[in-house]
């Protein structure tokens, strides 16, 4: 596990449709590079793009256009627009699920969240507040509800995480217990990452209408180190 898989176009258990998995197709469909370039100011730019098929369609039935774009310079910087090219409104959640390599779960902390409201899965999605800096030492499954725009990741180095167009931030440590059931980690794997994830989940849904679009965008830079 790593990187920045896509949840799209819906974040966690479809609640519509049970059956449907977890987190949407995005992050398992073949993507199609439609640009890159290199900018004056040094940035390294790649464009990617997702579009209906007969696939998503017997999934989802939408049309759509989905856009990545990956800017590397001093910081990084995702893009995910969403294009609704069909006649019907849609409604959809996701995420820009991010892992971060920490080193030691143990002496990592979140700052930025205190006092800001979050669903917990741990203790089936009931509301709770977060109080002082967020520190990891057991299982950790949260949506937090109209977080600030920018919060800050401590661990071997000071990483701040800023998000636009999203109304919620998902943090994610499956601890021990859970991660045993996760066929694809390593039972000691939680100790090493933690994800924030750039989200628009549980209310934080959005409907689409036709011919127009929604942008989320998350943004990664070291701050101290």
């Amino acid at each position: 596990r790593g990187g920045a898989p896509i949840c799209w176009p819906w974040f966690g258990q479809d609640i519509q449709r049970p059956s449907r998995g977890s987190h949407g197709f995005a992050r398992t469909q073949p993507w199609q590079v439609i640009g890159s370039e290199h900018t004056s100011a040094g940035e390294t730019v790649l464009r990617l793009a997702l579009r209906e098929s007969m696939t998503t369609l017997a999934i989802w039935p939408y049309h759509f256009l989905l856009q990545l774009e990956i800017r590397l310079g001093a910081s990084l910087q995702l893009t995910l627009t969403t294009h609704n090219t069909g006649s019907q409104p849609f409604f959809y959640t996701q995420a820009i699920h991010s892992y971060f390599q920490v080193g030691d779960i143990h002496t990592t902390t979140v700052s930025g969240l205190d006092g800001i409201s979050y669903l917990d899965k741990t203790l089936n999605f009931t509301t709770q507040q977060q109080q002082g800096v967020l520190k990891i030492d057991k299982e950790i499954d949260r949506i937090y509800l109209q977080p600030p725009s920018k919060v800050t990741l401590s661990a071997h180095a000071q990483l701040q995480i800023e998000s636009e167009g999203s109304a919620t931030t998902v943090v994610w440590n499956p601890w021990d217990a859970a991660s045993r059931k996760l066929s694809d980690m390593a039972q000691d794997d939680y100790q090493r990452f933690l994800c924030i994830e750039t989200a628009n989940a549980a209310k934080d849904e959005i409907r689409l209408m036709p011919g127009k679009q929604h942008r989320l965008v998350a943004r990664y830079q070291v701050v101290a180190s």
